[in-house]
């Protein structure tokens, strides 16, 4: 192509999206590198705080390429925005969990839905989120999170005795992840958990999570460790 006709279609690409567009706003964290093209900029707007309904979507199906670029570009046809997830590969498979919030337009919920349905060799369900965070505009409660690994032979029943702990403590998962690992000797397999845990206004105190964790690493012969933990530096 010459550069002129390259020139013209970048013109038309910057063109401004219409004044009813459903995503008034511009992309401010593109902008001060690349204009997106119109038909990008209209479908990529985040919905105005408040103003939006949020259902929580599961996938799972065989590990493959494309698929978090495919459930994505669903979300993005449908005017959507993923403010939260977490994705993994449990062996042959490929599991996804999504918080994604729409503009309250029940048509653009159900085209995603559709769109999702037709992705190749995925199981998805869909449904409203239990909570909206937006309703007050701040988070309902004061929490302290904590960060605990866990480490030990593997064995049945590490998994349950560590969340009965946190259950009999009144102390909510935020997220957890295990695995196993060769042990450093032997033919022994390790069991690893990381967790990220919350303790709501009211719950035990983290001295009192501590002792309870100290007498499950006594009886099980596990290796616990409890991490101080911000949130919002999580990603950073």
């Amino acid at each position: 192509a010459s550069r002129e006709s390259l020139a013209t279609r970048a013109r038309a690409s910057r063109a401004a999206p219409p004044a009813n567009a459903a995503f008034p706003r511009p992309l401010d964290t593109l902008a001060a590198t690349t204009t997106p093209s119109a038909s990008y900029a209209a479908r990529a707007r985040k919905p105005a705080h408040g103003a939006v309904l949020r259902y929580v979507i599961t996938s799972f199906g065989r590990d493959r390429k494309g698929i978090v670029n495919e459930v994505t570009a669903a979300v993005l046809a449908a005017r959507g925005n993923v403010e939260e997830s977490r994705m993994a590969r449990l062996r042959g498979d490929f599991t996804i969990t999504m918080l994604v919030s729409f503009a309250r337009d029940q048509s653009d919920v159900d085209a995603f839905k559709s769109d999702l349905a037709s992705i190749e060799g995925l199981t998805t369900s869909v449904r409203a989120s239990s909570e909206d965070e937006d309703r007050d505009g701040a988070a309902k409660t004061v929490s302290t999170h904590r960060r605990v690994l866990l480490r030990g032979n593997d064995f049945p029943g590490i998994t349950h005795a560590f969340t009965r702990v946190l259950f009999d403590r009144d102390v909510n998962i935020e997220s957890m992840t295990t695995d196993t690992a060769p042990a450093p000797f032997g033919t022994e397999r390790l069991f690893l958990v990381d967790a990220l845990v919350r303790l709501s206004a009211g719950a035990a105190s983290i001295d009192a999570l501590g002792a309870s964790l100290r007498a499950l690493e006594r009886d099980m012969g596990l290796d616990v460790e409890i991490l101080e933990h911000e949130p919002a530096k999580q990603l950073r």
